[in-house]
């Protein structure tokens, strides 16, 4: 899959956990920006850390938590297959 491939399933993936909503001026969905490993990479990077501290500022764990939706809607997956191309 191409970096812009893997960008199209995060967004997917960012929409239907309503994180685009919450979180709309994250990098991640400019979509002016032309998308390899490493600016996708940085992207998802910044976005975890900005619904991190989200889940930080407003005490929210587990279940319904911004770092849950992160894992469970698949973008620690997309997250993985960029850190795996880059080790391989």
């Amino acid at each position: 899959m191409q970096a812009a491939d893997l960008h199209r399933e995060a967004l997917r993936s960012a929409d239907a956990a309503g994180i685009r909503k919450r979180f709309p001026d994250a990098a991640i969905f400019d979509d002016q920006l032309s998308w390899t490993d490493l600016s996708l990479g940085k992207a998802l990077d910044d976005l975890y850390a900005t619904m991190a501290a989200e889940d930080r500022r407003t005490a929210e764990r587990g279940p319904g938590s911004w770092v849950y939706f992160w894992y469970d809607f698949g973008l620690a997956s997309i997250r993985e297959v960029l850190d795996s191309r880059s080790a391989g």
